[in-house]
């Protein structure tokens, strides 16, 4: 009997570990090309800018392709933003 109080404890910590280490990244992965935006254009610059031009890069990247219209264009961004602030 005393063998399942340890199994359950063991498949709890496994459990546990396995949460932390399925969490995505809390910076995101570097885009592997960079189809849209050079990033020497925007090296060196504020932080928020080397970002957004990543994830630019990563959304045309994978395909996707609206993602990458509404990141690169602040007109339909900000207009995004009015919509749901709207909800």
């Amino acid at each position: 009997m005393t063998r399942v109080p340890k199994a359950i404890s063991v498949a709890q910590s496994i459990h546990a570990e396995l949460v932390q280490l399925s969490k995505p990244p809390e910076e995101g992965f570097a885009s592997a090309t960079q189809p849209v935006l050079s990033m020497t254009v925007v090296r060196g610059t504020r932080g928020y800018i080397e970002r957004t031009a990543n994830q630019i890069n990563g959304t045309y990247e994978h395909g996707w392709y609206d993602a990458c219209a509404v990141m690169r264009d602040p007109r339909v961004t900000a207009f995004c933003c009015l919509c749901l602030l709207r909800l």
